[in-house]
């Protein structure tokens, strides 16, 4: 019943190593020296033992809430020495109607105990695996609602507040 997702078939083009990151900022400036286009999107696959790691998850909401209602009451964790991957997606800005534009990843801990999306991270060591997707497939729903829906706006606003401007780039 998840109102959207997205996901790809990840097969690595390329294997990094990132030592002593020390925020969130530090590790997306590493991410975009390795991202070959501003253009194509880039799966991201992130393991290691996070020396600390903010993230938040929202609040169950009631059917039909829009984005930003379903995402104005979220609970932010922190969690230390947690060994964990991180999961995501970088998207291109022309794409904004599609994804949350720049980074956008979630957090898995290892032992399945906790996740959500990724706020805030600090390690000494992170295995980074990025693929790049250059081809995108959007499934639409064919219920009544879907198709009568007023789709004309842009959502890109709504995305952003939603994401709490986390999710952009340097």
């Amino acid at each position: 019943m998840a109102p959207f997702w997205t996901t790809t078939f990840f097969q690595a083009d390329q294997t990094l190593t990132f030592h002593d990151v020390v925020s969130w900022s530090d590790f997306i400036q590493r991410l975009d020296q390795h991202r070959n286009s501003e253009n194509i999107f880039s799966a991201i696959r992130v393991h290691g033992v996070f020396q600390q790691v903010d993230y938040r998850v929202a609040c169950k909401a009631e059917a039909g809430a829009s984005l930003v209602e379903a995402t104005s009451h979220q609970a932010e964790f922190q969690k230390k020495e947690i060994s964990g991957t991180l999961i995501g997606f970088w998207t291109p800005t022309y794409a904004r109607t599609i994804n949350v534009p720049g980074y956008h990843l979630h957090l898995l801990s290892d032992d399945k105990s906790c996740a959500g999306h990724v706020l805030d991270l600090k390690a000494r060591e992170l295995k980074v695996d990025l693929h790049n997707e250059n081809q995108v497939t959007i499934v639409l729903p064919e219920t009544a609602e879907f198709l009568k829906a007023d789709l004309n706006g842009d959502p890109a606003a709504a995305l952003e507040k939603a994401d709490g401007q986390q999710s952009t780039s340097v």
